[in-house]
């Protein structure tokens, strides 16, 4: 391969697969947020199993890997881990549970 030879497509697509996630996740809070009674049950979930089932019985799928790409966008007031330390969140979004 000579260094003036075309880039591999791979990393656009990629790209293009982040922000499809990253638009997924913000319309599963933005979501979430318009719904004060999915509030109250979204903050007895304590696995995410529970999450992801949660999310996919009110057609706004989200998975393991849109949350541990992106928990850092899961810091509203409805979420399990609100009001305790930033690792209970970062610890549910790697290992898939509460501590």
């Amino acid at each position: 391969m000579s260094r003036y030879s075309q880039p591999d497509p791979e990393p656009r697509s990629a790209l293009r697969d982040l922000e499809r996630r990253r638009q997924k996740v913000q319309a599963f809070v933005d979501w979430v947020s318009a719904h004060l009674h999915l509030q109250f049950h979204l903050r007895q979930i304590t696995t995410m199993q529970e999450l992801v089932a949660f999310s996919k019985r009110h057609r706004v799928p989200i998975d393991h890997l849109d949350v541990t790409l992106f928990y850092r966008d899961f810091n509203e007031p409805f979420w399990p881990w609100y009001g305790r330390p930033k690792q209970v969140r970062h610890h549910f979004a790697h290992l898939g549970r509460m501590p």
